[in-house]
């Protein structure tokens, strides 16, 4: 008989969920081969038939066995597993030390629980010093689905490379990082994660601020901004103009007051900025825009700030991490881990506060 310890912290279903698990990637239940049924285990385990079913049901969420109606359940082979989807039910939300004093940490928790009341989603609370063996352990043991990393400091933890070169789905969220990571913004994949975000939290109408049509590279992202606006039919706009005559931002804008949401080119930042203080703008409660950041024409270029209201960058993250099918689309994977998003939580922009 096998007795599966647990403590206060853990119940007695996860204990056994975890023994099973262990059992199968050790190899000692063989690919293919038939568990015991619900009775056995119960004895096994001594627990109650509804203990080792809940285990079972989780096992098979987790893509480790599957069941035949009226015959068991039998060990998903390794190589069908990693083509079947991942059943997303948890999240790890990775914070700093003092998140709960950090009112932008607040906002973002507030956002997150927003999405997943009443979606059968469990979010705990990591902190950045994790290791990146511990949040491995982590996710491959099943006690979360995807990181959110919220508020990081400086020098991002060494974690959020090595999940990304896992592949592990995570989502960056920040006030402010710079050159968290290269995200090519001629790509579509790219397009399409900034505008799911920017459509997700409300946006309907979209400008992007170009200088130039004239060059292979500028075409390539415009057709890519067109084609991912038309996939989430949001209205779009795009102004290419010299950077010199400013009089024609001002002209853009106004023309079009529906435009809630703007992709920015460097070039164009400044101008933006100082355009939004003039007609009395605000960011983030009127409008949202991402800045991009040039080092080179094309491959170098990162896209570094995302300014949406704070509480739909929680729910944003969380909705793109649980909805987004890491399967087939790997390219999002870079992207999303590459993001970092950024907002603010309270206060109007001004001359003093521009960045």
């Amino acid at each position: 008989m096998v007795t599966a310890r647990h403590s206060k912290n853990r119940t007695l279903y996860s204990d056994i969920e975890n023994d099973l698990r262990n059992r199968i990637l050790s190899g000692e239940y063989a690919e293919g081969s038939a568990l015991p049924g619900e009775i056995a285990l119960s004895k096994v385990y001594s627990a109650s038939r509804k203990t080792v079913r809940k285990a079972l049901e989780q096992l098979r969420s987790q893509n480790f066995i599957s069941k035949t109606q009226g015959v068991g359940n039998f060990v998903i082979p390794a190589s069908e597993r990693e083509k079947m989807l991942r059943i997303t039910g948890k999240i790890r939300l990775m914070m700093p030390g003092n998140c709960m004093e950090n009112e932008f940490c607040r906002e973002v928790l507030a956002g997150v629980q927003k999405f997943t009341a009443g979606r059968g989603i469990t979010v705990t609370v990591g902190n950045h010093a994790e290791s990146s063996s511990v949040l491995l352990e982590y996710y491959r043991s099943f006690q979360c689905d995807a990181f959110l990393w919220c508020s990081l400091p400086e020098e991002m933890p060494p974690a959020v490379a090595e999940l990304a070169a896992q592949h592990i789905p995570q989502v960056v969220i920040d006030d402010y990082v710079e050159g968290a990571g290269a995200v090519f913004y001629d790509s579509l994949p790219a397009w399409r994660t900034l505008l799911f975000m920017l459509h997700n939290t409300g946006h309907r109408e979209v400008a992007f601020l170009e200088r130039s049509q004239l060059f292979s590279w500028s075409q390539k992202r415009q057709q890519a901004f067109m084609i991912a606006a038309r996939e989430l039919n949001m209205n779009h706009h795009i102004l290419n103009a010299d950077i010199q005559d400013q009089s024609v931002l001002k002209k853009f804008v106004t023309a079009h007051p529906e435009v809630s949401a703007y992709v920015v080119i460097p070039q164009w930042v400044e101008p933006f900025r100082v355009l939004l203080y003039k007609l009395g703008l605000r960011v983030p409660h009127d409008l949202s825009y991402a800045e991009m950041t040039a080092a080179g024409i094309s491959d170098n270029i990162q896209i570094t700030r995302m300014y949406i209201p704070t509480q739909g960058m929680g729910f944003a993250a969380a909705e793109l991490l649980t909805e987004h099918d890491f399967r087939f689309d790997p390219e999002p994977v870079r992207a999303i881990g590459c993001f970092t998003v950024a907002g603010l939580s309270t206060g109007v922009k001004n001359k003093n506060n521009s960045n």
